[in-house]
């Protein structure tokens, strides 16, 4: 049953030229894919500083979101992965790491760490990965990130802000480096939303 399976997932009507994408392989030396860098010089700096202090959360996720496979969808009811490639980390490592690369060197936050960090801080920003994956369409490759972002008071629990996220991005082909680059370009569009939604919640903190 599960080589029929695998027939037919990769089959010429599954996948055209996703590279022999199968069901979630563990190859002998597979190569290790990781985001560019979430810093570029048109991302301008945050003008006010925020005199909070903000730990990150690495986002829930369920399997296979919470892997390290490159994960390619072909059609809505079914999921696969790249056979030769997976991530350096997890996928909500990545995002995570990604977004607090992003955050530190941009949104004026006072103090930031993540969930790795024994220090105290004042809000946390929890989360949940839902999506993360290149999408097989009509005319190509699209890269969809959805995510649940929630702020909480440390002190009081309660929830200070939340928003829901979903960023899509056209891949430029169908190979592993296409489709890091535009994984890359799903969570620079994320993070670039991220950023103006967690610094008025966290003004609106400041301030009171």
């Amino acid at each position: 049953m599960m080589m029929t399976m695998l027939r037919r997932f990769v089959g010429p009507a599954a996948l055209l030229s996703l590279g022999g994408c199968t069901l979630f392989p563990t190859p002998d030396t597979p190569r290790i894919l990781d985001l560019p860098p979430a810093i570029n010089s048109s991302t301008p700096p945050s003008a006010h500083a925020l005199p909070v202090s903000l730990r990150l959360d690495t986002p829930q996720a369920s399997e296979p979101v919470s892997g390290t496979h490159v994960l390619i969808r072909p059609q809505d009811t079914e999921l696969g992965a790249l056979p030769d490639a997976r991530w350096r980390d997890t996928a909500p490592v990545l995002l995570r790491d990604y977004l607090l690369e992003s955050l530190r060197a941009r949104s004026g936050i006072k103090t930031l760490v993540t969930d790795t960090s024994p220090a105290v801080t004042d809000l946390t920003l929890i989360s949940e990965l839902s999506r993360f994956e290149a999408v097989q369409t009509g005319d190509g490759v699209e890269i969809v990130i959805a995510w649940h972002a929630q702020v909480i008071d440390n002190h009081s629990r309660s929830i200070l802000c939340n928003r829901d996220f979903r960023t899509t991005q056209r891949s430029g082909g169908e190979g592993a480096d296409d489709l890091a680059r535009a994984f890359g370009g799903a969570a620079a569009t994320l993070a670039n939303s991220t950023r103006p939604w967690l610094t008025e919640c966290l003004a609106d903190r400041a301030d009171n």
